[in-house]
């Protein structure tokens, strides 16, 4: 409430260490130029990671109180971004299935999947429409994969979803949905 200054500690190859690392760096930012721009540039380039930590300054007294503090990861170089699409069976001698086919900027682990289906729509949640395929757990990606799913049939105009199980995943994976057409199951 009674901040007037915070703290923007910052670092690139791991948490922010003020006086112990040399690669970490210090910013002070003051309320009047944070509400006169809304934000504090780093010179963030796309090449690399940030570990980055905001305090509040307070001044009580004569005394300067700096706050623990908030973190964040901002993954600028090492999000992997994941994108995929639904593939009919084949027409004479190819797939007798549905496939999930997978694609990623780097090979990966990626977390337990979840495709959803639903009639009408695209599913809007993990937990919305009905579960479709679920994987068993971390599945190893190195660029490309095609997964089979199970044999079932569709009713008329329903649509899937790939979601991540845990939403915790998507601070490292980025999904990027295809458009509705490549979703139809039937």
């Amino acid at each position: 409430r009674d901040c007037n200054d915070a703290l923007v500690v910052y670092d690139r190859a791991d948490w922010p260490q003020p006086g112990v690392r040399p690669s970490t760096s210090t910013l002070k930012v003051t309320r009047a130029e944070y509400e006169r721009l809304g934000y504090s540039d780093l010179g963030a380039s796309g090449t690399q990671d940030y570990y980055i930590t905001v305090a509040a300054v307070v001044q009580y007294g004569g005394d300067t109180i700096t706050g623990g503090g908030a973190r964040t990861h901002l993954r600028l170089a090492s999000m992997v971004t994941l994108e995929y699409d639904l593939r009919p069976p084949g027409r004479l001698f190819g797939a007798k299935h549905y496939r999930l086919a997978l694609r990623t900027s780097a090979p990966v682990s990626l977390p337990v999947l979840v495709l959803r289906g639903k009639r009408l729509g695209l599913p809007m949640s993990k937990a919305d429409g009905d579960l479709i395929y679920r994987s068993d757990g971390a599945l190893e990606i190195t660029r490309d994969l095609e997964i089979e799913l199970p044999d079932r049939t569709y009713s008329p105009n329903t649509f899937g979803k790939l979601f991540l199980e845990d939403d915790a995943a998507y601070d490292a994976i980025k999904v990027f949905h295809p458009d509705r057409e490549k979703l139809r199951l039937s």
